[in-house]
């Protein structure tokens, strides 16, 4: 009890520095200080890959997520590619829907629908994203003329992210400050971790719901990114991290909890977590009634906790002993944070509290141990109903949540954390005897969020969307069970590899088996396509050939009559913070209008 009181102490502490490290940003940079900063941070040509997934999320869920990177200072320098789900419904209405409000808004905006591959892939985050990476890296390689001397970054998230108004600009900083310019030294290989709220509508949850996302995001500042366990959600990397380990494996379910294992398993070197000290709203756990939240908030628990037993067997089975010290203390750490916090410090705790009769102390006072581990715990949740309320006025998020309200579920929170733990226990007991057969893709409910953004056109009463959301949802996971694919293990997959991907060479940025220019081949969706260009010229990554204007991708023809599910609003919010739609550079740019690319339908 004296060892989990520690690490409680230890997360506490850590997440308290953290967060002084984030309030010491501002916000929103002021206006002089946003025209005297350099048009390219250090020196350097920066473009930011940003891949925003879309299963059945609402469309004017994904048009917050893309306002707030329509919202940053400098939205030229996005790649912004937008990941749908082929089985996605109406997926040709909502990429005609994106394309008419974002199009010509960023660097670049990528469309990819993704089709699974059953033999190799199963339904989920992992194989989305890593089919969305492929695309976008392939892409770059191919239309940036200036592809060898641009430092790219990535980040990935959810659809239900607000991304802080000065996260790519802080994430400039902190990578010129692990690169600085001129040593010519590689990349440092790293992950940049933005602290996670999931203040949107949480006022609005009932109390188990609310009270377990204020802890999750006390457990990222203090635990995830203090002991370098591994990334949440929405997370920051160089390219060059990617293209070491070939991106995702798509025979996972859970992309972010995995993805710092593999990276260290395939570069044989340890990755550090740092900390991106922008804030970051999330979506918590939703339901439309009640029993629905009830259920939500048990189902993601659970998604979670397989999530990190997944990692945990990725790292058992593909570890080899380098880098040993750095692979060491990750096993230790995760094993401790993830098995013995989350899963067992709570039951544990309880029981050894509990003075059962016939007992025999050695010490009369000893029996007040389990009240003084408790008051402890108390004395760490009042830290993070603190840290709550200071990124609350931070963001400028408004919220009616009483003193009365927040006391009382200050009182109650060791209750929920003790629920948390039965339904993290039973999760990891039966995914051990059940193994893959439980590991399939969980998609968040997201029905139940208010959306900034303006209504939607067509009028849909939010309680129908949220009902054809949610049939469409189970129609999706029948069709799965009734095909027998749900488990990436079945018999009719026997044999192939864990990892499908193709291999990537590092040092050239590109994917193995590159051609001359004869008839190029690129197999971003089931149907590979091919383009002439200029035999007599030899293919260079970064480089184009004559020809390449017929590179494999849709430009939309601009349609001002199509239908669309969502008008773009005058102006995006962060928090109570109010971004016009053309803040910064991000009014529609002609050049750029044409420079929308659908991949992979």
């Amino acid at each position: 009890m004296a060892f989990f009181s520690l690490i409680w102490v230890i997360i506490a502490g850590n997440a308290f520095l953290n967060m002084w490290r984030m309030m010491r940003e501002p916000l929103v940079r002021h206006l002089d200080d946003a025209q005297a900063a350099p048009v390219e941070e250090g020196g350097r040509r920066f473009r930011h890959i940003v891949i925003v997934p879309c299963y059945l999320d609402p469309i004017n869920i994904l048009f917050d997520c893309l306002g707030s990177l329509l919202s940053q200072q400098h939205p030229e320098r996005l790649v912004v590619v937008v990941a749908f789900e082929k089985k996605t419904p109406d997926v040709q209405l909502k990429i005609d829907t994106v394309k008419k409000a974002f199009g010509g808004r960023f660097r670049e905006l990528i469309i990819s629908v993704h089709t699974i591959q059953w033999e190799t892939e199963i339904p989920g985050g992992c194989s989305n994203k890593n089919f969305a990476l492929r695309t976008a890296h392939q892409h770059v390689s191919r239309m940036d003329t200036q592809y060898q001397e641009t430092s790219y970054t990535v980040t990935t998230c959810d659809t239900d992210t607000l991304f802080g108004p000065r996260y790519f600009e802080v994430l400039e900083e902190a990578y010129n400050h692990e690169n600085p310019a001129g040593t010519g030294r590689p990349v440092n290989l790293c992950v940049w971790q933005g602290p996670l709220f999931y203040n949107w509508n949480l006022d609005q949850r009932p109390f188990f719901n609310r009270i377990t996302g204020i802890m999750r995001s006390l457990m990222m500042l203090g635990g995830l990114i203090s002991f370098n366990l591994n990334p949440m959600s929405v997370f920051s990397y160089p390219l060059e991290l990617g293209l070491e380990a070939g991106f995702i494996n798509p025979r996972y379910s859970v992309d972010d909890i995995i993805f710092l294992v593999r990276m260290m398993c395939s570069a044989r070197c340890g990755i550090p977590v740092k900390l991106l000290p922008v804030a970051v709203i999330s979506g918590p756990t939703i339901g439309t009634t009640w029993w629905e939240e009830v259920d939500e908030w048990a189902r993601q628990i659970r998604r979670w906790i397989i999530g990190s037993s997944e990692s945990f067997h990725y790292f058992l089975t593909h570890y080899r002993g380098r880098p040993f010290f750095a692979g060491f203390r990750w096993f230790l750490m995760f094993f401790t944070y993830y098995a013995i916090l989350l899963c067992c410090a709570g039951l544990f705790t309880a029981a050894a509290a509990i003075p059962l009769p016939g007992s025999v102390w050695p010490r009369p006072e000893l029996r007040y141990v389990g009240l003084a581990n408790l008051a402890l715990q108390y004395c760490v949740f009042a830290v993070a109903f603190g840290i709550d309320r200071c990124a609350v006025r931070y963001m400028t998020v408004k919220e009616n949540v009483s003193c009365c309200r927040n006391f009382i579920h200050w009182l109650i929170a060791p209750v929920v954390l003790l629920a948390y733990s039965l339904v993290a226990f039973y999760a990891v007991v039966k995914f051990a005897f059940r193994g893959k057969k439980d590991a399939g893709h969980v998609m968040a409910a997201k029905a139940g969020f208010q959306a900034i953004t303006a209504v939607l056109t067509q009028g849909e009463p939010a309680a129908e969307a949220a009902e054809a959301a949610s049939t469409a949802e189970e129609s999706f996971h029948s069709q799965c069970e009734q095909a027998g694919r749900q488990n990436p293990l079945d018999r009719r997959c026997a044999g192939l590899s864990t990892s499908t991907a193709p291999p990537v060479d590092r040092a050239t940025r590109t994917f193995n088996g590159t051609s001359n220019c004869g008839a190029l081949s690129f197999e971003l969706n089931p149907r590979p396509m091919t383009f002439p260009v200029n035999p007599s010229l030899s293919l260079k990554p970064g480089t184009m050939c004559p020809g390449d204007d017929k590179i494999p991708s849709t430009n939309f023809e601009n349609d001002e009559d199509k239908e669309v599910l969502c008008r773009l609003p005058d102006s995006f919010y962060f928090g109570s913070t109010a971004f016009p739609t053309g803040h910064g550079n991000a009014t529609l740019d002609h050049a750029l209008s044409n420079r929308t690319f659908l991949y992979g339908l």
